[in-house]
């Protein structure tokens, strides 16, 4: 019967350290969620692109069907339309990338 118990004491053991393995896991999974969520536009990057690569810019400005959804563009597009006129040209894009100009 003396085996049978530190059979159990060992069996209790490397479960809680398995556990105990586990719950860290668990925590740096939940870590890498909530820093995705402090910045949405992690997976697609946190700036617009070059305004020679975006598709539209031949016309001089760009409209909001022109923006890529889920882009930094469509994000900001009421941002930087600077005068609200549902177009954005270089200079309002340019500035709205680099706001200290």
């Amino acid at each position: 019967m003396k085996i049978s118990h530190v059979c159990a004491l060992g069996l209790l053991m490397f479960s809680a350290a398995a556990f105990a393995q586990a719950t860290d896991a668990a925590k740096d999974a939940s870590k890498d969620v909530a820093a995705n969520k402090v910045d949405p536009m992690s997976v697609q990057g946190s700036g617009g692109m070059d305004w020679k690569t975006v598709s539209g810019n031949d016309k001089g400005y760009l409209m909001m069907k022109d923006a890529p959804a889920n882009s930094w563009l469509a994000m900001n597009f009421k941002k930087c339309d600077a005068d609200s006129n549902g177009k954005i040209t270089e200079l309002e894009y340019g500035k709205c990338q680099n706001p200290q100009r």
